[in-house]
């Protein structure tokens, strides 16, 4: 049976998931806090991210987010 990994949020990503809250607001695209934590750990760990949520998570396309529809 085939289990997926469990990441941890650690400090590192609660730095990015900051900075990519307060660029895309800057930006004038706020994004939603969870949105940044879910973005940030998956960019902290190199990992591809899939979603149907591209509205939320587009934005942070620039930032790194590889996003797989």
């Amino acid at each position: 049976m085939f289990q997926l990994p469990i990441l941890n949020y650690t400090k590192e990503d609660s730095r990015l998931s900051v900075k990519l809250e307060l660029a895309a607001e800057k930006a004038g695209t706020p994004v939603r806090r969870t949105d940044a934590m879910i973005a940030a750990t998956t960019i902290t760990n190199e990992a591809d991210f899939f979603t149907l949520d591209s509205k939320h998570f587009g934005p942070m396309k620039a930032f790194g987010l590889k996003l797989f529809r």
